[in-house]
């Protein structure tokens, strides 16, 4: 699966993307976001629909779309519009929790809130990502089983699967970081930097990261009660988990260190790979 913001990517640049996925895999998906804020790719995008019956195409909109445009009418014409709530976290868990029991797979909370940090809030990535896990625990579906049984899932299976790309994964990459594996960390910032480098996005991800634990640990120093971070369940407990291998000092440190790679970077001081690099090393 390709994800693209309209924003970023005229009409040429999405028949090259979806052409290349086209010719390594037999069915191609591609995720297109926020089409209906960019004008300009939205008229060219009508004109060349017929050109995207080969692929599978979500167009994922975060506001209502017009029903009155014509762009609207053709989609909804060549395919499918589906209009999704948008649910508080607490009823997306069970929603995820329902959806992923229609499939015959038992996903306790625990396990669908992993699920949702991985996957992200949207409905659609949610059950194409429940199809998958369906698919690595059922392989065989067209065997007569037991209706009411249930498959279960595992946190390892979920970690390993769930937005797992040859692209690399920036929560794979972090987890590793924090939890000190540093050649898996490794492996997936190469896999990233091969494919997709944006370097100030990782640097943002790694400052998100130290941020979470210094709120935790800032909080519970104070005696807080951490429900007033608001953040996610799943969030909170694995940043706990985290923080058994931090101190203040080396979150300070890794900060720091941080704040002089970013800049020097930005001043062109150091390349950023190898920069990136030493970075992670001694994180």
């Amino acid at each position: 699966m390709k994800t693209l913001e309209a924003d970023e990517v005229d009409i040429n640049q999405l028949l090259s993307h979806v052409s290349a996925i086209s010719l390594f895999n037999s069915k191609s998906l591609v995720y297109l976001k926020r089409l209906f804020d960019s004008p300009s790719l939205s008229r060219q995008f009508e004109s060349a629909l017929d050109f995207f019956k080969e692929v599978d195409i979500v167009i994922w909109q975060p506001t209502k779309a017009d029903k009155r445009t014509s762009l609207y009418k053709a989609i909804a014409k060549q395919g499918k519009v589906v209009e999704h709530q948008q649910l508080k976290y607490r009823d997306l868990v069970s929603w995820v929790a329902k959806a992923a029991k229609q499939q015959k797979l038992e996903l306790p909370t625990k396990l669908a809130e992993l699920l949702i940090e991985r996957a992200g809030e949207d409905k659609f990535k949610l059950s194409q990502e429940l199809e998958k896990l369906v698919r690595l625990v059922q392989p065989n579906s067209d065997k007569e089983q037991d209706p009411t049984a249930l498959s279960k899932i595992s946190e390892d299976l979920i970690l390993d699967s769930v937005g797992v790309s040859t692209t690399g994964d920036v929560w794979i990459f972090l987890d590793a970081l924090a939890s000190g594996n540093r050649k898996k960390a490794l492996i997936e910032f190469d896999k990233m930097m091969r494919f997709e480098p944006n370097v100030q996005y990782i640097l943002s991800m790694l400052a998100r990261e130290l941020w979470l634990m210094a709120q935790v640990l800032d909080t519970q120093e104070k005696g807080i009660p951490l429900s007033t971070l608001g953040m996610q369940p799943f969030v909170l407990r694995k940043t706990q988990q985290k923080l058994q291998r931090y101190s203040w000092q080396r979150i300070q440190k890794l900060s720091q260190g941080l704040l002089r790679l970013d800049l020097a970077i930005k001043q062109g001081a150091v390349p950023e790979y190898e920069a990136m690099l030493m970075y992670i090393l001694i994180w």
